[in-house]
């Protein structure tokens, strides 16, 4: 009996509730920039105790794909319209904002702050000594860009989707083998 109502189930049994099938241009040519700086300094405020700051800036172009196949949709403020949007006018679809159809962050200054301090005494010092250490430093993860930019890669008009979802009470249910809707099979 399909789709017996836990999904983890249904799919130990082969009874997925959908399915979809998704192929296009596998082709895609990404590029991006990065541009990266930094400065430090040590202050050794006692012989003992040393304070180390810095900033590190970082900013990284958002993906554009040179032969301009991403796409994204505009959806209104109300949501009640949408429209497909593209680096350059692509059939149905209009001119994005910009190549990689979002604007990148460049504002990403990260402060960096560390101190160490040698603790006084004889059971600190000599082969065993002992040294203290903390720090605090910002960091920006731009990975995600990349992510996103490979999903509007896969995207209609530069992709093909077939989604198929199996009603209740259908007569043909979907099975794992073949993703697609099976012939029931007599018991």
């Amino acid at each position: 009996m399909p789709c017996i109502g836990n999904d983890f189930a249904d799919f130990l049994l082969g009874y997925p509730a959908n399915t979809k099938v998704q192929f296009g241009d596998t082709s895609t040519y990404f590029r991006n920039w990065g541009y990266i700086g930094y400065a430090s300094d040590d202050w050794h405020m006692f012989p003992r105790f040393t304070a180390t700051y810095g900033v590190r800036y970082e900013a990284f172009t958002p993906p554009t794909e040179i032969n301009n196949h991403i796409a994204n949709l505009q959806v209104s403020s109300d949501f009640t319209q949408v429209q497909c949007v593209t680096p350059v006018p692509v059939g149905a679809c209009i001119a994005g904002p910009s190549p990689s159809l979002f604007h990148g962050h460049y504002n990403n200054w990260a402060p960096r702050l560390g101190i160490a301090w040698q603790p006084p005494g004889k059971w600190f010092t000599g082969q065993h000594q002992m040294t203290v250490r903390a720090g605090f430093g910002m960091f920006y993860v731009e990975s995600y860009l990349n992510t996103l930019a490979s999903e509007m890669a896969n995207q209609p008009p530069f992709a093909v989707a077939n989604t198929q979802v199996a009603q209740v009470g259908a007569t043909t249910p979907l099975t794992i083998a073949n993703g697609c809707r099976a012939r029931r099979q007599a018991r």
